[in-house]
This record gives C-alpha cells, structure tokens and sequence, in this order.
C-alpha cells in the first residue's frame, strides 16, 4: 500500500489528489461483482495471505464470502492463519511447488507476491495445475508508475520468457543490483527495513526483492500465457494492478 506523503513526493500534490479523485468516485472497483461471483462460497487457497486488501474494509473485501480458505507461502506459519476472524489451514511452501494435488481447489488468490518470484510464468503455471477446470485466479500486484518501482523499466516481455524457458530459481540475483540502484526508498516501507540493503543482497533469505516491474499490459500477456482467460483487469486505488482469470486448458 502507498502513502500519501510518498505519492505526492514522486508524483506530485494535484497528480495524487486528481488520481484519488478519479478513483474514490467509484463506489467500488469495476470488477468487484465479477470477483464475487466468481469466489462466492467456494474452496481455493491464498498465497502469503493474510491480506488486508481482501479484509472487509480493503478494495476487495473477498474473505467474508468465501466458502474456506488456505495459506501457502515462503513465511507462511505453519499450522493456521487468521483472516477476517476466520481461521485455516497454513503451509510453509515454495509457491512454484504448491503440496497439492492437481485441479484440487476452486480459487487462487495471490496479492503483492508475484513481482517478488523470480520465474513469475513458472509459478502462474503452478497455480494452473492445482486449480480445477472452472477455477479462478484473483492476482493482484504494484503498478509500477506509482510505487516505489516508478524510477525502474517495465520488465520486458521477452525476459519473462526467457526466465521461465531457463527455468530460473529464486536464487538469481540477475535484478539485485538495479533494484538497490533504483528503488525508491523514500517510501515508508523502507523506514521499518534500517537493513534493507543488507536484505535485498540476501534475498534468497527474505524475498524482499521484486525481480520484476509490472504494468497492466505485461500482467496480462503473463497471465493469458500461463493458461489462463482473463475476465477483468484494472488498476485500483492506490495503486493495485488487479486480474481476474479463469483456468483455461493449455494447449500440448
């Protein structure tokens, strides 16, 4: 989530209160019926959840009309999780290798976690599998011309490509030394990291790192690459990339 301090700082005081005009006349994000009916009372699972954007009083309010849910990730606690006053299942896992048999739940839900994997297609594959044939995928990351990635490029299409035909692992250190040069720390996650440097040099350890910077168009064509039709994208307020998707077969 973005601060207002540190919007107006890279973006300015009239760019932050135009955009948070534009966005706060919406009663809701456009896509929100469509992520409802898509979620409502179903079985699926969240990768690095909790998440508060899913909470009753975030942008997409998800968990109260779930029908059950579980946490998988890297710092997942194991055990169960807390989300919303309601409790599930939790599993320390790679999110490339999800413990979970194939086409097992209804839902994938995932928010801020997919710029921070090395070999993002490799993953939204992974998420494929274990989805079953009417499942969905609600994705939601950082666009990146207003969040701390704003001074860095776009990643190309092509390198997501090669990442995923090289089967990169989450050891690579290919995006560390941009991501120290061009991350704009001003922002106030950077104020609870005193370490942060020292983190992102030792990234396999943290994950802190986002190896990749996304806009709209890339987080689509990953998408719809990775065996997927979307159903709605959007930016929402302040300032999520949001995608919803069904599982489609893929092709050979």
């Amino acid at each position: 989530m973005i601060s207002p301090s540190f919007y107006t700082s890279h973006t300015g005081t009239l760019r932050y209160f135009i955009d948070r005009a534009f966005f706060k006349l919406r009663p809701a994000p456009r896509c929100l019926s469509k992520v409802f009916d898509a979620l409502r009372g179903r079985q699926g699972i969240e990768i690095a959840g909790p998440t508060p954007t899913f909470a009753a009083d975030g942008p997409l309010p998800v968990y109260s009309i779930l029908g059950s849910l579980e946490n998988y990730g890297f710092e997942a606690a194991e055990g169960t999780f807390e989300f919303a006053g309601r409790t599930g299942p939790s599993h320390v896992c790679e999110t490339q290798a999800l413990p979970r048999p194939d086409a097992s739940c209804d839902f994938v839900l995932s928010s801020h976690v997919l710029e921070h994997i090395a070999n993002p297609l490799r993953v939204l594959r992974e998420w494929h599998r274990v989805l079953r044939s009417d499942g969905a995928l609600l994705l939601l990351l950082p666009h990146h011309a207003r969040t701390f990635d704003h001074r860095r490029p776009v990643t190309p299409w092509d390198h997501l490509l090669a990442d995923f035909r090289q089967q990169t692992r989450e050891d690579d250190r290919t995006h560390i030394p941009e991501a120290i040069r061009s991350t704009d720390i001003r922002h106030w996650t950077f104020k609870t990291w005193p370490d942060w440097q020292a983190r992102f040099e030792n990234n396999v350890a943290h994950r802190c790192v986002h190896h990749h910077v996304f806009d709209l168009a890339l987080a689509r064509r990953a998408v719809e690459f990775s065996g997927f039709q979307v159903k709605a994208a959007e930016v929402v307020f302040p300032f999520h990339i949001v995608l919803l998707a069904s599982k489609l077969a893929l092709a050979g």
